[in-house]
């Protein structure tokens, strides 16, 4: 692997860090329901200490370097919300909570595919971001295996309304304590999905994507049902 200093987007490490984390939600699609109950349990348990873990000692260790601020280092942006919400869902099997996880995962899928920090691999920021960032949907790809949890069309306008319900209820934090959590106020640093729209528009633009990637999300699910409903005709 070609060192780096700083991270490159779609470098090197990122690319391989990648390969390796899809290479692991291939394998547990494939074989997640044939593992073992104890297994299951065990992988279960991993994705939760894994998640929550990952997230407590990023706290800390901001506390310890006193970066830690109410302004950036509260879990109110999305992938935060996921990570205490996938915690649960694994640990309960809730069959109710598991859409919203699943259509939540866009924002994971996008950190770990444009991540906005500078740092390389073995530092912490890396390994922290992509382990809780892929834990996220590898958590949600684990119920599918072993639970056979799915979306459905009403789940996702469901999840969609109560995820709009919760920005009304970020922006109003942001809005009291001058923040930018859920980056309801300014766009998100680095290269990503907002970088194609206007910095005085992308917050509406935001929405109706979020939208047509959460739509996005549910496709294989819309057409896998179209298929076999027209088979029984």
């Amino acid at each position: 692997m070609q060192q780096e200093i700083t991270f490159k987007l779609f470098g090197a490490q990122h690319l391989w860090t990648l390969v390796i984390i899809f290479i692991s939600y291939a394998l547990v699609l494939i074989y997640g329901n044939k593992l073992s109950k104890q297994v299951k349990k065990i992988i279960s348990w991993f994705i939760i200490i894994g998640l929550l873990g990952d997230e407590l000692l990023y706290n800390i260790l901001d506390i310890l370097n006193n970066r830690w601020s109410i302004q950036t280092s509260l879990s109110l942006h999305l992938c935060g919300f996921s990570i205490f919400l996938v915690s649960y869902t694994v640990f309960t099997k809730n069959k109710k909570t598991f859409s919203l996880c699943y259509f939540w995962a866009v924002g994971a899928l996008q950190a770990i595919l444009t991540p906005n920090f500078t740092e390389t691999f073995p530092s912490f920021r890396f390994v922290q971001s992509f382990l809780s960032h892929g834990l996220i949907i590898f958590g949600v790809l684990f119920l599918m295996a072993t639970e056979k949890f799915r979306p459905t069309w009403s789940s996702l306008f469901s999840s969609y309304g109560i995820t709009v319900i919760l920005v009304a209820f970020i922006g109003l934090f942001n809005y009291f304590f001058d923040t930018n959590y859920m980056y309801l106020c300014a766009k998100p640093p680095g290269f990503n999905i907002t970088s194609f729209m206007s910095d005085s528009f992308y917050l509406p633009l935001l929405f109706i994507t979020s939208f047509l990637l959460m739509t996005l999300f549910y496709l294989p699910y819309a057409i896998y049902d179209w298929i076999k409903a027209n088979r029984k005709v």
